[in-house]
């Protein structure tokens, strides 16, 4: 089961990296959510937070596309190290439960102007639970704000989970 979600995920990171008539800086943006969302794939936490800055910070929509509903989570590398600590262990223990999961993640939008950039990635999946026979699906969407700092694009603020 993991080696198949490994494997779509691999495939997309694979042929959604490059897209003609891109600029470098579009690549390199692309690149880097790729890579975090990699990071996720390969539950490697130093790879998802080497794409952001130290002092970044993030909100979850929590499926509300009402920002009053939105709560600030992440203030700072610390705060954003332990919530992906328990994401990656709910996530480890979600594999366990779903079996036939299929899980994508694409980034869909990505506009640069000089040293700043946003992007929206769309994350979206099904798996059966076991233990129900449930079939469970999920599909929103992440907007990211990033930086050029000293070359290198990094990730400096998001707001996840916003329901399609």
């Amino acid at each position: 089961m993991v080696r198949r979600v490994s494997l779509l995920f691999s495939f997309i990171v694979a042929t959604g990296v490059v897209f003609a008539g891109e600029s470098d800086d579009v690549r390199q943006v692309r690149q880097l959510l790729y890579t975090e969302f990699e990071g996720h794939a390969k539950f490697d936490l130093g790879q998802i937070l080497s794409c952001y800055v130290e002092n970044c910070v993030g909100s979850f929509a929590h499926g509300s596309p009402d920002p009053r509903r939105w709560s600030l989570t992440v203030v700072g590398i610390d705060s954003l190290r332990i919530l992906k600590e328990e994401a990656l262990i709910e996530t480890r223990d979600n594999m366990a439960v779903f079996e036939n999961l299929v899980i994508g993640d694409e980034v869909q939008h990505i506009e640069v102007k000089r040293d700043a950039a946003i992007a929206s990635s769309r994350h979206y999946g099904s798996g059966m639970n076991k233990e129900t026979g449930e079939r469970v699906r999920w599909d929103w969407i992440n907007f990211w704000m990033l930086r050029k700092i000293r070359g290198q694009w990094k990730i400096t603020s998001f707001i996840s989970q916003v329901m399609m």
